[in-house]
Formats: structure tokens, sequence, C-alpha cells
């Protein structure tokens, strides 16, 4: 009997897929826009492969009990003109658009984002030292040349605005001093300014104006971030769902999963880069290293539900408080409908580790709603009805100074065995969810 089953196993092995042009690896938004591109060109000689037993990767949702949450706050930009029309097409009337309405807790107080644009709303004692620093920084630094995230902190905004929001905010969201971290983690994430405006904006109002990538945003009306992802995956056909892939054999070109085995021509990955390398038969130790030295830090989402039907006139609050756990709080009830049961409302939580977690589940949720009591947000812990912990295990890139000469290491390797790696994590990069888009469209035109 053994032997029928080993022979059956045997077999199982040998009769594998035809050989693909293209392997795509993951089914998050890379993925499924590098399928939708290939679709568009006419090229269905292509199977996706995702792991899990739906589409989205990050984008995705998770319901419970009436309550919506996507894994942390998803809300797609529009940036790019030709990505909005597409998302547009796709969605129609399911996105609406939102205007930013995000802040910062300093002092028991709510600055409008950006923060050095709206010195105005700090208290008096606080307004002063951001605006006198970012004075004396302009006079101090003209003219020179940041070597690094926290020198350019302190260069461009000054001793005040670093000390009370970009130091302790940062620290607690990549768990690394920004003096580890390289110019290119600014991204277009930072809103730049120039002495003028932070002036301008310590002197007035400045809350209503447009400033910065995220001024407005779109989301589902209905709720939950998923119908994006599962926008795009109606128009691909070629999708495998439960297909988790355990090995790479570069020299025979074979992907092997644990079902089955796809021979391919290119392959497109959209997972980690540090465990696409740990997948491959044979790598060389020079580019395992290299992936062991690319880091990144990991985002406990501390979901819960709240028995009360408003519980912050924002959508997002950033918190550099030093003395919280969470360095950034979402309330999905004030930028989407149908999120959370009529008369409750929902928090989201983000708190960032690097390497070891050092605290479970249940007292990480307990600290966080002591916090949240603390902060005023929560009158006591009876008014949170439901509870839970979604994990990221890849979040924030570190741009730190080994970054660039590994990724170029492993991308050369990769190339040259026709292997494209994209995507956020696959490409090793901060992007937003038109970014992740862009990157299968961009691959596909590379590819053909």
């Amino acid at each position: 009997m053994e032997e029928i089953i080993l022979f059956q196993k045997l077999l199982k092995l040998r009769l594998t897929n035809k050989k693909m042009k293209t392997i795509i690896i993951g089914a998050g938004l890379s993925g499924l826009s590098t399928a939708y591109y290939l679709e568009k060109r006419g090229n269905k000689d292509y199977v996706l492969l995702e792991a899990n037993p739906e589409v989205g990767g990050l984008c995705r949702t998770f319901r419970k009990n009436g309550f919506v949450f996507d894994f942390a706050p998803h809300m797609f930009f529009f940036g790019n003109k030709e990505i909005t029309k597409l998302v547009r097409d796709l969605l129609g009337d399911a996105l609406i658009s939102e205007d930013r309405k995000h802040g910062i807790l300093i002092n028991g107080r709510v600055v409008p984002y950006p923060f050095q644009y709206n010195l105005y709303h700090l208290d008096e004692e606080t307004k002063k030292e951001c605006l006198a620093g970012a004075i004396d920084a302009d006079k101090k630094f003209n003219g020179q040349t940041p070597t690094n995230f926290y020198e350019w902190i302190k260069m461009a905004l000054g001793e005040g605005i670093a000390k009370h929001f970009m130091l302790p905010y940062n620290k607690k969201c990549y768990c690394v001093h920004p003096k580890e971290l390289t110019l290119e983690n600014l991204g277009r994430y930072i809103p730049r300014f120039d002495l003028k405006e932070i002036i301008k904006g310590a002197n007035k109002d400045m809350s209503k104006a447009k400033v910065g990538y995220n001024y407005q945003f779109g989301y589902n009306k209905e709720g939950g971030i998923d119908f994006l992802p599962k926008a795009i995956a109606r128009k691909i056909i070629n999708i495998k769902l439960d297909e988790k892939v355990t090995k790479i054999d570069i020299d025979k070109k074979i992907v092997f999963t644990e079902k089955t085995n796809y021979p391919f021509e290119n392959l497109v990955s959209t997972m980690p880069l540090k465990k696409l390398v740990g997948l491959i038969d044979g790598a060389p130790e020079e580019i395992k290293n290299a992936a062991k030295k690319l880091r990144c830090n990991t985002i406990c989402a501390i979901i819960l539900g709240v028995n009360k039907p408003k519980v912050s006139e924002h959508q997002v609050l950033y918190v550099p408080q030093e003395d919280v756990l969470t360095y950034r709080l979402s309330f999905a009830t004030n930028y989407g409908k149908n999120v959370a049961p009529q008369g409750m409302s929902s928090i989201c939580a983000e708190w960032s580790y690097l390497d070891d977690k050092k605290i479970s589940d249940e007292d990480l949720i307990e600290r966080i709603i002591e916090d949240l009591i603390k902060m005023g947000f929560l009158k006591d812990k009876k008014e949170v009805v439901f509870k839970d912990v979604l994990k990221l295990e890849h979040a924030y890139v570190l741009f730190d100074f080994n970054r660039n000469e590994n990724l170029k290491l492993i991308r050369d390797y990769l190339i040259k065995n026709s292997i494209y790696s994209v995507g956020q994590f696959g490409a090793w990069e901060h992007s937003s969810m038109d970014d992740s888009i862009l990157h299968g469209k961009k691959v596909v035109e590379n590819l053909l």
C-alpha cells in the first residue's frame, strides 16, 4: 500500500503543468497588476500563484462581528493619472474621495497634518520653541547638505520640531534612530517646506491647505479596502489560490508549490525579497548574506470595536508621545461607511517592533487599551466590545546605509536568471497602493 502511495506521489510530481512564459508569485496589488496588464496585451501565457485562500496581500480586509478592519490603514492616493483612471474604471461609484483629516497629538492638542505647516495650533511655548528652532536651523545650516535622515530633520526643520514630533515619532515607527537611515527615507511621504511656509503656518490657520501627496484619498464607500484587489482579480483568468511556493530551481527554471510545479521562462515575484532568496535552491552565499542584511520592521495592528458612535473627529492621528506604545491611530468610521455596527465605532492602533516582539498579544491589547484611556479616547475597558491583533510581518522597509549595495547585488543576480522582484517588499522600498499597481504595469512593459 505504501509503495502505491509513493508511486502516486512521484507520478504527480512528474505531471507538471506546461511551461508558462510568465509565473507570478503573490496576488497582492503588484501581482494582480502584472497579470492584468499581461491580459490587457493579449498575453494569457501566465499563471498567478497565491499562498492564501483570497487575493489582496497586505491590501486585505478583516471582518468580524459587524466590524471591518483593513490590515492597517489603507487609502488610495490619486498620485498617478493613468493608475487613477484604471482604478476609477474598475470601481465606478464604489470609489469615493475623502479630504484628509489627519493630525498629530502633541501635549494634549491635535495639530493638523503636516505638523511643520501648522504650528499655529500648538500651545504658545511649544510653538515658540518650534519656530525659533526652524529659524535658527535656516541660519545655521543654510547651504549645508545632510548625510542622513536625522541631519535632514535638524537642518530642514530645526531642534524644536525635531524634539516634539519628528524624532520621537520616527523612532517609534521605524524602531531605529533616524541617523541610521539615509535621505532616501524621505521619499515623497514627508512634505518639504521652506522657512517662509513654516512661519506662515505658525501665524495663521493653514489646516485647510491642500498640502502633501495625501491631501485627498479614495476609499470604498461600503467599507473595506479589499474591494480594489477583488475588482482587479475579476479581470484575470489564471489565478491559483492556496498555492504556496516552497522552492525555486533557477537552473531548471521551475517553481515548486505544495501541490505541483510550474516551469517558467520569466518569474515575477512580489513576495518579500528576503523570503524569495530563501526559496531559491542553491542561491550563492553572497546573495543569501546580502538578503539577511535587508531590514524592515513588523507591525501589530491592535483592532478594537468600541461601544460608542464616535471616538475621534479625525481619520488618522500620529502619536509621538513616548509614554504610550502606539505610533499611529486610525478611525475607519470617519472615512468609511458600514465598517461598524450601528451606534458603534472602531480604533486601529499600530505598534511596531524590530526582531523580537517581547510582549504577548493579550498584554499588548491590555496596554493599548490603558493608553487609550490615558489619552482620553476611552472612559474605561468596558467600552471595548471586540479586540484582536493583526500582524504584518513585513511593514516599513529600513533605508539604512547597507540597503542599496545589497539590493543591487540581489537584483542583478535575479535579473540574470529571469526573475523580476517587484512590489513594495519585492523591490524593498516604500510604496503606496498606486505605486504597487504601477510596479505591475512597468514589469510587463519590460517583459514584453
